[in-house]
């Protein structure tokens, strides 16, 4: 009798599977709930040019060696042009740009009294300095589009210029201190400038218009001075030939600005288009059929 029964079991079994997986795929929707239902077709990012000008402010001090107390001087004036390229990274990754720009911008510094001494602190009498400079930064950018906003961070480099110095100093200084200073550049003071230069930010996008808000740091590698610049090669009266003295401007620019799509950032291109007409016109032959023999140029 047990024989028998799995017997039965067994020549029941794929009726039984079958049966499972035919109610598996009967699985059917409402012409109701079909209607309301949204299918997102994803829109790839294609390789754009943009072209933008941003404004802001600089926020600008050294870095001192020896050490320095001194604080950060504000400038009102930052000004940019930026030629943004974005690409896929191996020909499907839309994360990437290089940008190239020009900055006009400031360096400076500034020194505060001391609360509890009185004093002020100075550079070789100079209590406050603000520089103007023209740069050019060109930088790898990485970001990330969820429409309609974009995240990004920059790092690169730049070269620059420094154009005009003015200075202050107390009026104690004044029989130390040439008056010309105020606003002439030292033969010992470098106006050729460069360094790392990076920043990041948030884009809203609205094609053809990007808004940008960020900030940047321009950090120099090039000294502001001579480091030797106390013996009797730059100054009249050494004081100290064998110990160096340093100092790397570090500014910050906040800013906002506004940055136009030179070409289309979805949809299709004109080179797209005008490559889909050629496919069209030249089909490309399949595998079954026999290619056309081209004959040679005589």
């Amino acid at each position: 009798m047990k024989r028998k029964l799995l017997i039965a079991a067994i020549l029941l079994l794929p009726g039984l599977c079958s049966a499972r997986s035919r109610q598996a795929d009967t699985v059917q929707y409402s012409a109701e709930y079909l209607d309301t239902v949204q299918v997102r077709k994803g829109t790839i990012i294609n390789d754009y040019t943009t072209l933008g000008f941003n404004a802001g402010v600089t926020f600008s001090r050294m870095l001192f060696n020896p050490v320095k107390d001194h604080d950060f001087v504000f400038a009102p004036q930052y000004y940019s042009f930026y030629y943004t390229r974005h690409c896929k990274m191996f020909g499907y990754l839309p994360y990437f740009a290089l940008k190239i720009g020009v900055e006009y911008g400031h360096n400076g510094f500034e020194f505060k009294t001391n609360k509890s001494t009185g004093l002020i602190y100075h550079d070789n009498g100079i209590t406050k300095c603000d520089m103007t400079m023209i740069s050019v930064p060109a930088m790898a950018e990485i970001h990330v589009d969820i429409d309609p906003i974009k995240v990004f961070a920059d790092v690169g480099a730049y070269g620059g210029y420094r154009l005009t110095i003015n200075r202050s100093w107390p009026a104690s200084q004044d029989k130390y201190i040439d008056e010309k200073y105020h606003t002439s550049f030292r033969d010992y003071e470098r106006r050729w400038d460069y360094g790392l230069h990076g920043g990041a930010g948030i884009a809203f996008v609205f094609s053809p218009v990007e808004i940008h808000l960020g900030a940047m740091v321009r950090w120099s590698w090039s000294d502001l001075y001579a480091p030797d610049y106390l013996d009797e090669t730059y100054h009249p009266y050494p004081r100290n030939t064998y110990y160096y003295r340093f100092a790397s401007p570090l500014d910050i620019m906040v800013y906002a600005g506004v940055h136009f799509h030179l070409t289309k950032r979805k949809g299709k291109t004109v080179k797209m288009l005008k490559r889909e007409a050629y496919d069209i016109v030249y089909p490309k032959p399949t595998e079954d059929e026999p290619k056309v023999p081209q004959l040679p140029n005589r």
